[in-house]
C-alpha cells in the first residue's frame, strides 16, 4: 500500500512538473519571447496558457510551442497586439497599437491574416506631420495584405454589413447609369441637362443655352462685389452631359 501511494505521489509530481515548467524545459517558437516561461507545458513545449518573456513578452495561449489562440504580445518598443493567433501569426480578430513619444498613437482594430491587416477593420493613424503637430486620419473598410483596398462608411462595422452596403451601392450606381444612358439616347430640345437647356441635338453633340458669369468689381480682399451673367450658347459632346439632379 505504501509503495502504491509513493508511486501515485511520484506520478502526480511528474505530471505537475510537465504541466507547469521552467524555461529550460519548455520550448517556445518565437525567438523574441524566448527567455523565461511560466505556464502549461506538455512534452517539453508550451501548451495551454502561459507567459513567455525575452526581448518582448507574450501572455496567452500556446499550442506545441507556437503562439496560438488568444493572447497579448507586447514589444520592447511599447507596441501592443491583443487578439487571435494561429501558428505564431496574428490571424483572426485583434487590436494593435503603437504610440509615439509626443504625437499620439496609431491603432488598428479588425481582422488579420499572417500578421497583416486583412479583412474588415479600422486603422487610425497620425498624418500630415510635416505641418505643426499631426492630424488624425482614418482608413475604414476592407484591407488586404496590410493596405486599404475599399473604403466603407463609418456606420458599417462588419464584413457582413460591408457586403450588404456594397450590394446596395452597386444597385444605386447601376440605376443611375441606366438613367444617364436613357437621358442621352432620348435627348430633345428643352431638356434640362447638367450644363444647360438643350436647344439643338445632332448625332454626337448637342447645343445648350447656359450662362457665363463675370466679376466686374472686387474689394481689396479680392472678393467679388458685382457679377454680370450673360446667356451664351455652347456645344457639348453627348457623353459629357448628364441629367440634372
Amino acid at each position: 500500500m505504501k509503495l502504491k501511494q509513493a508511486l501515485l505521489i511520484g506520478l502526480a509530481l511528474f505530471i505537475s512538473k510537465s504541466a507547469y515548467s521552467n524555461p529550460s524545459e519548455c520550448w517556445v517558437e518565437d525567438p523574441d519571447v524566448q527567455g523565461t516561461y511560466e505556464g502549461d507545458c506538455v512534452a517539453g513545449k508550451a501548451n495551454g496558457f502561459g507567459v513567455s518573456t525575452g526581448k518582448d513578452t507574450y501572455k496567452g495561449e500556446f499550442k506545441d510551442g507556437y503562439l496560438h489562440g488568444k493572447g497579448t504580445y507586447t514589444w520592447q518598443s511599447g507596441r501592443v497586439y491583443e487578439g487571435d493567433w494561429v501558428d505564431g501569426k496574428r490571424t483572426g480578430k485583434g487590436k494593435w497599437q503603437e504610440c509615439g513619444p509626443a504625437s499620439g498613437c496609431d491603432y488598428y482594430e479588425g481582422e488579420w491574416l499572417n500578421s497583416k491587416f486583412n479583412g474588415f477593420g479600422t486603422f487610425s493613424y497620425r498624418c500630415n506631420c510635416k505641418f505643426i503637430g499631426c492630424q488624425r486620419c482614418t482608413d475604414h473598410g476592407l484591407f488586404e495584405d496590410g493596405k486599404l483596398i475599399e473604403s466603407a462608411p463609418s456606420d458599417v462595422t462588419s464584413i457582413k454589413e460591408f457586403k450588404a452596403w456594397k450590394m446596395k451601392e452597386s444597385k444605386k450606381i447601376n440605376a443611375y447609369e441606366d438613367k444617364v444612358r436613357s437621358f442621352r439616347s432620348n435627348l430633345s430640345v428643352g431638356d434640362d441637362s447638367s450644363v444647360g437647356i438643350i436647344i439643338e441635338v445632332k448625332e454626337n453633340i448637342v447645343k445648350v443655352q447656359t450662362n457665363d458669369s463675370q466679376c466686374t468689381q472686387r474689394n481689396n480682399d479680392g472678393d467679388c462685389l458685382n457679377w454680370i451673367t450673360t446667356p451664351v450658347e455652347k456645344w457639348f459632346k453627348k457623353n459629357d452631359i448628364y441629367p440634372r439632379d
